[in-house]
């Protein structure tokens, strides 16, 4: 019984209605001195054994201790041990000559069985001098002089009206977190909002025994936005002389009307004002048109890169002819292996297999500004996070679900930025090949018995998604796209070959442009199938 005592000391009265095997329930209060425990060790359908335990909380010995208690109910007591026991409910217990003094530290318990309804036996609240009323938390409170105004804005906050049910105001201390990242102590204080926003003051109230209560109060404070700046141009790339019309429109004020806008542009060697301003570049290169939006307080910018130049042609082949970009990271892994010296310098694809992949680490953009800087002609990307991607693999499925509107994240989140980066006029002259969804299509031959799979082959699935793809990249004329088409040892067999080439045939030809949306096809990506079968 000592032991199971000991596992249910943390238990307060808050428990009293959970029941089970073992020992259930008790009730306690903590004093000043000690620490009274009721719990009960067992029940049945007439009775029911119980045990009240004393534990010196204190910082000196107990000399004697009288307890009692009372039901509320029909449970009566009707035998007891190591107690002297009086009363017939309610109840008075005091110890006997072996149990009567309590160390600092130590604990006294008695027993006793009784008699109950059909209920579960009752948790009757234990008191006496040894066992005074727990310690109760603060009332915190909370006000201030002002809550809304321009920033900067000073605050005075006040706790004073705070109380401490069971002890005295003079033993609180406060605290303060004024939602902005500051701090502060004390039941009265000042604090100054530098910045625009709405911020929730909270003070913390703490006693001398350590239980806290807190209260809120919210803070708006004022100030300017800076303005959005947009800027757009028609065109963007051309042969020189190109009159570039630009357009600041889409340039809005958060805290006030486009009245109060102006508009300046930059466009390297000359300059304008207003919103729609032109330009006419006469010598090829690569520039840069910069708007700055002004509210009169504070400003934004908006770059528009343009391309004045003769635009590469579209060619049948984008491999041929040009040089190959290295990707660096992984040239320098590679040659940090042994002998990967041998290999480091051969090209290979940047993957974009999730959404971050877009930005994290130098990014789709970064590999595009190195395949500048390396005067290469041809740099190849993977497109591949489809919804329920991959449908049958184990080590490879996507970040998007079908289920959770996937492929309108997969439109929005992901392939828009990766047209926003490569639509860029200054890689106009650089052939970008965009490797399609590796191993998607062929999963709808061979492997629709998978739930992810079957799925995937109705609506906002596979279909859907890459000939959204495909529109898009074949709105660029330096964007080649192929197609991922698995690997013959895939779809070797006679039978999925077939129903694999109409499936890939009806996407292709679904799409804006038909078969000129693709530049070809690629097979056995990352796999090691032979390129000649030998049986």
């Amino acid at each position: 019984m000592e032991s199971n005592t000991r596992n249910l000391s943390t238990l307060r009265r808050t428990c009293c209605a959970c029941v089970g095997g073992g020992l259930w329930l008790m009730s306690l209060g903590s004093a000043q001195a000690a620490t009274c425990e009721y719990l009960i060790s067992n029940q049945w359908n007439s009775g029911f054994a119980a045990e009240i335990v004393i534990t010196n909380d204190g910082d000196t010995a107990i000399s004697g201790w009288d307890i009692s208690w009372a039901y509320q109910g029909v449970d009566r007591i009707n035998s007891s041990w190591n107690v002297s026991l009086s009363g017939s409910n309610p109840y008075s217990a005091s110890g006997v000559s072996w149990n009567d003094n309590i160390p600092v530290g130590g604990s006294v318990s008695f027993g006793f069985t009784g008699t109950k309804g059909t209920a579960s036996a009752e948790i009757p609240e234990v008191s006496g001098d040894v066992c005074a009323p727990a310690n109760q938390a603060p009332v915190a409170a909370v006000s201030a002089d002002v809550t809304s105004g321009d920033a900067p804005l000073t605050v005075m906050f006040d706790a004073t009206a705070s109380e401490d049910p069971d002890g005295s105001y003079a033993g609180l201390s406060f605290s303060w977190d004024f939602g902005d990242g500051n701090l502060g102590q004390g039941d009265m204080v000042s604090h100054t909002y530098q910045g625009a926003g709405t911020f929730v003051a909270t003070v913390t109230v703490t006693d001398e025994g350590g239980a806290a209560g807190s209260a809120s109060v919210s803070i708006t404070a004022i100030g300017n936005e800076a303005p959005i700046a947009a800027a757009s141009a028609t065109p963007t790339q051309g042969p020189a002389p190109i009159e570039v019309n630009f357009d600041g429109s889409g340039s809005y004020d958060p805290d006030n009307g486009p009245e109060n806008l102006s508009y300046s542009w930059d466009f390297g060697l000359d300059s304008a004002v207003g919103l729609y301003p032109s330009h006419t570049y006469t010598a090829e290169g690569s520039y840069q048109a910069t708007l700055t939006v002004s509210d009169g307080e504070a400003s934004a910018s908006s770059v528009v890169n343009i391309l004045v130049g003769d635009i590469a042609e579209r060619v049948d082949n984008p491999f041929v002819g040009v040089k190959y970009y290295v990707d660096p990271l992984w040239s320098a892994k590679a040659a940090a292996e042994p002998n990967g010296e041998l290999i480091a310098g051969y090209n290979t694809a940047v993957w974009m297999d999730r959404i971050g992949a877009i930005t994290d680490g130098i990014g789709l953009r970064g590999h595009l500004d190195e395949a500048l800087a390396q005067q290469a002609g041809m740099l190849m990307f993977v497109v591949y996070d489809l919804p329920n991607r991959d449908c049958a693999a184990l080590a490879s499925n996507g970040e998007l679900r079908i289920s959770e509107d996937g492929l309108a994240r997969y439109q929005d989140e992901y392939i828009a930025p990766i047209m926003e980066i490569i639509s860029d006029p200054k890689y106009a002259n650089l052939r970008i090949v965009a490797i399609v969804e590796v191993d998607s299509l062929p999963n709808l031959v061979t492997n629709l018995n998978e739930p992810d799979c079957a799925e995937a082959n109705g609506p906002g699935g596979y279909r859907d998604g890459i000939r959204h793809t495909l529109n898009e990249l074949g709105k660029l004329d330096n964007v080649y796209a192929y197609l991922d088409i698995a690997h013959s040892g895939w779809l070797g067999w006679s039978d999925n070959f077939a129903e694999a080439i109409t499936l890939i045939g009806d996407v292709i030809e679904s799409s804006d442009t038909g078969w000129n949306s693709v530049a070809g096809f690629v097979t056995n990506t990352s796999n090691y199938t032979p390129t000649v079968e030998p049986f």
